[in-house]
This record gives C-alpha cells, sequence and structure tokens, in this order.
C-alpha cells in the first residue's frame, strides 16, 4: 500500500516582499506515522510547479492521536530569492546550503572583541571576525 498525503493549504497569502507564496498546510495521514519534511516538501513542489529546493516547509505538529498535521509553508519564485530571505537553519535543515561550523572558542573570542567596541564598530568587528574561522 503507498503512502497517501492530503495536503490541504489553509491561510494562502503572496508575499511580493520575499518574492514567495506563504501558506498554512493541513496534512492528513490516516493509518500512517508522521510525515516527512521531504515527502511535503516534493508534494508542495509538485502540485505548485516549483523546484523542491525553492519550498520550505517548518513549524509541523502532529495531534493527539495521529492523522492529521498542521504547520507552515513557503513557496519562493527561486533559488536566489529563497538563499536571500530564508534563514539560514532551514535551509542547512533541509540539505539546500552548508552550515558554516565555527569553534566554541572562536564564537567566544568574536563576542569579546564586539563587546569592546560601540556603536557602528560593532559591525564592522563582527564581518571582519565572521570570515575567520
Amino acid at each position: 500500500m503507498k503512502k497517501e498525503l492530503i495536503v490541504y493549504c489553509r491561510r494562502f497569502m503572496r508575499n511580493l516582499l520575499f518574492n514567495r507564496n506563504q501558506m498554512c498546510i493541513e496534512i492528513l495521514h490516516p493509518n500512517h506515522r508522521n510525515p516527512t519534511r521531504k515527502g511535503i516538501r516534493e508534494k508542495l513542489a509538485k502540485v505548485y510547479k516549483k523546484d523542491e529546493n525553492c519550498v520550505s516547509v517548518y513549524g509541523l505538529r502532529t495531534v493527539f492521536g495521529g492523522g492529521k498535521t498542521t504547520g507552515f509553508a513557503c513557496i519562493y519564485d527561486d533559488f536566489d530569492s529563497r538563499q536571500k530571505y530564508d534563514q539560514k537553519h532551514q535551509m542547512a535543515r533541509d540539505g539546500v546550503e552548508e552550515k558554516k561550523k565555527k569553534t566554541r572558542k572562536a564564537k567566544k573570542e568574536l563576542k569579546t572583541r564586539v563587546n569592546k567596541v560601540r556603536g557602528t564598530e560593532k559591525d564592522k568587528v563582527r564581518k571582519a571576525g565572521a570570515g575567520k574561522k
């Protein structure tokens, strides 16, 4: 028996500022376990005729007893818009972008350097420290 997801889009909204469609989604999956984030992304990409990398799914909650999951989805117009506007940790979670790893010591040293300066100098120090590992 093939696992079938039924996806309903609630509160659909076009966001021109971020070049995306935003919506609340409701997924019905009777007699099946929780749907995977990847499976939902594939289904939405197929329905809206977009690349799977342009779809972001987050905030999934399954109701008690199972069978129904609710969450949020953003479908970007193109991949460049997603890279520009979507949160970095969500893209890393989807495997679209690599997460930059810093050691704990490097983060603490950068924080100390930022705390020593005031005003707009803080941004300059952060940008200079972002390139270092």
